[in-house]
């Protein structure tokens, strides 16, 4: 499998889900520019270029700028804030229902419908247990069926505890009907087996494409075990499921030995964001890198994105070069 291409860092897309992150890292950069002697200039350069030609070597290439029509129009200048809601503590996601009404996921476990009128929030009973208070362990996202309106079927995602307990967890999906202020007719999934004890990089996020598919993101559970980027595993993958959990007979693994066939794409991290460019139809995942590593990428049936083996973040302990750039 062959690393892909991942987008840059520098695209608008980018910009405007970094900027107030940006103003640090100016800083940071300017005050190591007056501390920089020529030798350490020298050798970063050496470095760069290193990078470079291990990146080339395993078959992908630097992060090119795209053109995200949806998304090159939006300008920050005329974007105001209109506060709709009291505060709500630790909210993950959102969907509309209506234009005056959504559900919404809190990260300690509750799935709140929310009248935007009135202001009035109420919790929807019928939820599967749910992992938590524990780093990133929590409800996470939520999605409606393409057909909610006549079938009232919602999707989420969440981390699973191990037989009650949250010292071990995974990422599970479940579908249920909304009836009234209830959860019914629920059902997981995923049903994967692989517990870890690390309480972080679920990914978990979940959306449909115009034919009814459903895709999810399984993050690497930060664990460097190699997962990511084997075809028997979920961690690190990008699934692609119909909408009551079934394998499409296209997907890009199919009939291929060693490989689980809800994998779409492999190679990624711990993606928490996906979503379909209308205008191009394009799958963009925004995925939380290791240091300095975020990426976005275009997300194509049977891609390789790369990570660990290639990475442009470090280790959080001492910014170490990640992945194989760090053995070379």
């Amino acid at each position: 499998m062959t690393p892909t291409r991942q987008l840059n860092s520098s695209s608008n897309f980018v910009c405007i889900c970094k900027s107030l992150c940006r103003v640090l890292f100016v800083c940071i950069g300017v005050a190591a520019a007056f501390q920089s002697s020529p030798a350490a200039v020298a050798a970063d350069a050496a470095a760069e270029k290193e990078r470079d030609a291990l990146v080339l070597t395993l078959g992908t290439s630097r992060p090119d700028p795209i053109n995200l029509p949806s998304v090159s129009k939006v300008n920050l200048r005329d974007a105001r804030l209109e506060p709709v809601l009291a505060p709500i503590d630790y909210p993950w996601a959102f969907e509309f229902i209506n234009e005056s009404e959504i559900l919404l996921t809190r990260h300690a476990g509750q799935l709140l419908h929310i009248d935007l009128k009135s202001g009035i929030s109420q919790v929807i009973e019928g939820l599967p247990e749910i992992a938590v208070g524990t780093g990133q362990m929590g409800l996470l996202d939520v999605a409606l069926h393409p057909e909610f309106e006549s079938n009232q079927r919602i999707y989420l995602s969440y981390a699973k505890p191990y037989e009650g307990s949250n010292r071990y967890s995974v990422l599970e999906v479940v579908t249920a009907v909304l009836s009234g202020r209830q959860l019914v007719d629920v059902k997981p999934l995923l049903n994967y087996d692989r517990y870890s004890w690390a309480p972080s990089n679920f990914g978990g996020a979940i959306t449909f494409d115009d034919e009814g598919y459903l895709y999810v993101t399984v993050g690497d559970r930060g664990e460097e075990t190699g997962a990511t980027r084997r075809g028997d595993s979920l961690e690190g993958k990008v699934l692609r499921l119909t909408d009551l959990g079934e394998v499409p007979a296209d997907n890009p693994y199919v009939g291929v030995e060693g490989h689980d066939p809800r994998v779409f794409a492999v190679g990624l991290r711990n993606a928490q964001g996906l979503a379909f460019d209308s205008p191009t139809g394009m799958l963009v995942e925004v995925e939380h890198g290791p240091l300095g590593g975020d990426e976005v990428n275009v997300i194509e049936a049977g891609h390789d994105y790369g990570f660990p083996t290639v990475s442009y973040g470090g280790y959080y302990a001492d910014a170490r070069p990640f992945g194989q750039l760090a053995a070379a």
